[in-house]
């Protein structure tokens, strides 16, 4: 597919008819790890688009508000309906991480990224309270296309409704401000939070070097992590700090969750037209499989930089910190009481 045929493409899909804890993110909407990632990624076909196209009309206030997000995520040359719909591509990928609430508001952060619901966990690319073993791997693996599975579906049934409905609006939290509903275009609203899926699984995985960072060897743990009944043996290695960030050691996973979350922007221009999910399908194939074997002895399959990059900055319990024993390391063996 052409550039301007795919710019195109996503006009049709991604505008409005007839008129986004991971990765880091920003406060506000600021410029945050997944911000980055979208943005730049979504930003190959908006910076395309011809500014006349499809206009939307925005109040003075929200047209202020998106042109000021534009700005500043390097955007300036967008025009008002572009501006909206980045934002609220942005308001969505940041919505599986905070549901409205401010960064720095622990208490509510936690019950959502605690959530013992493994959808909840395969939402962020991680493993579920009963993922355990490799089996676990596989299990979170197959969560994480269920999930993308029912985001795209979610997508393109916004991008069919009428224009009216196609406008929603969704929960953000700003300083000083608190909570605020903001006017969203659902179908990039949808988009942000199925990209925000994608890209997790480059900070919540570790992918193997071997295939471009395409197959993924193990899957990080949070939900037991956090807890006194955490064993890296059985539950996995835990989630990271050192993986959740942008720094320049993370840059090819950066660029690979670019990619990734690019190419399901294609596949979503594709089905629009075509409902056909083979290209869904496809894609799930080329990001989203398990390689097994991979352990901590065999350095999860020859990834031990990738490995090295999950030990540092382990999550554990909020309020007491955890020794781990010296021979509690993610091996393929079961805990003494399970053989």
């Amino acid at each position: 597919m052409s550039r301007f045929v795919a710019a195109t493409c996503a006009l049709a899909l991604l505008l409005p008819a007839g008129t986004a804890e991971a990765f880091t993110i920003g406060s506000g909407l600021s410029n945050g790890c997944h911000e980055q990632i979208s943005t730049e990624a979504f930003g190959r076909y908006l910076s395309e688009l011809a500014p006349g196209n499809r206009r939307v009309r925005l109040g003075r206030r929200w047209r202020r508000f998106v042109r000021k997000v534009a700005e500043g995520m390097g955007h300036s040359e967008m025009n008002d309906t572009q501006a909206f719909v980045l934002t609220s591509l942005l308001v969505g990928v940041r919505s599986p991480d905070t549901h409205g609430h401010s960064i720095s508001e622990i208490q509510s952060l936690r019950a959502i990224h605690a959530d013992p619901n493994p959808m909840g966990q395969y939402a962020h690319s991680l493993r579920g309270v009963e993922d355990d073993y490799d089996e676990g791997n596989r299990a979170a693996v197959a969560g994480m296309r269920r999930t993308i599975r029912e985001g795209v579906a979610a997508v393109l049934s916004a991008a069919d409704d009428s224009a009216a409905d196609q406008l929603g609006t969704a929960e953000i939290y700003f300083d000083f401000y608190g909570v605020v509903d903001v006017p969203v275009y659902l179908p990039a609203y949808h988009f942000g939070r199925v990209a925000h899926t994608v890209q997790d699984s480059f900070a919540h995985a570790i992918r193997d070097e071997a295939s471009d960072l395409r197959q993924i060897v193990h899957v990080l743990n949070y939900v037991d992590a956090i807890s006194d009944d955490y064993f890296e043996r059985r539950d996995g290695v835990s989630h990271s700090d050192g993986m959740d960030s942008c720094t320049d050691d993370m840059r090819p996973r950066v660029e690979g969750a670019t990619r990734a979350t690019l190419e399901l922007l294609e596949v979503l221009v594709t089905m629009h037209g075509d409902p056909d999910p083979a290209p869904l399908d496809a894609f799930l194939e080329r990001w989203f499989t398990f390689r097994p074997g991979c352990y901590v002895p065999n350095d999860m399959c020859g990834n031990a930089h990738w490995l090295e990059v999950a030990r540092d900055g382990p999550t554990g319990p909020y309020l007491f910190g955890r020794t781990r024993p010296e021979d509690d390391i993610y091996d393929g063996s079961r805990l003494p009481e399970e053989d």
